[in-house]
């Protein structure tokens, strides 16, 4: 077995947040299927572009895809309809008060995401991630995640559950569909 990847050790929620306000901002609210493969999309390019995790959560194979279990149970409220706003998450401090918080990426994590391509220009991973497969449909993304030897197609299982998807086997896919440093 692999050593796991360092992590940049994002929140996947502020990972999916990032993607419905995106596109809520844009016009093209997504939905649950939509915002779960952006976010393993993100997770692999990270992976591919950068030798780092985006997240420490398992990415899993499930029955329509890749799953990261976090966003798909945060989102799943939404069912077939759009979302229609970030998540929130109820936390508690150390004085026990209950806080509800919309978890997302500052500043300064987007930054860490900027990434130099061979025409000179910088972007951030995930609005690279946006551009190339926010156009779709998640049904569509659902299809593009089970391409032939995709690491979801390898590692699913009918009669299994909760499947992990190993980060190195993610990371050689996505560096063979062009993100690599």
């Amino acid at each position: 077995m692999s050593e796991e990847p360092e992590s940049f050790n994002f929140s996947p929620i502020a990972v999916a947040n990032y993607f419905v306000s995106k596109g809520i901002d844009e016009g093209s609210p997504i939905g649950l299927l939509k915002v779960v493969k952006l976010v393993y999309f993100a997770h692999g390019a990270c992976l591919a572009y950068f030798g780092k995790s985006l997240f420490s959560e398992q990415v899993e194979a499930w029955n329509y895809g890749p799953v990261i279990p976090s966003v798909y149970h945060t989102f799943k409220i939404y069912g077939k309809q759009l979302i229609g706003k970030p998540a929130n998450e109820l936390t508690m401090d150390k004085k026990f008060k209950f806080r509800l918080n919309t978890p997302r990426l500052s500043n300064n994590d987007l930054e860490k995401l900027n990434a130099e391509f061979d025409d000179g220009t910088v972007m951030n991973m995930l609005d690279v991630v946006w551009r190339v497969y926010g156009k779709y449909s998640g049904v569509q993304l659902v299809d593009i995640t089970h391409k032939k030897d995709s690491p979801w197609e390898t590692e699913f299982r009918d009669d299994a559950h909760h499947i992990p998807i190993p980060n190195d086997k993610i990371e050689k896919y996505f560096q063979k569909e062009g993100f690599r440093r």
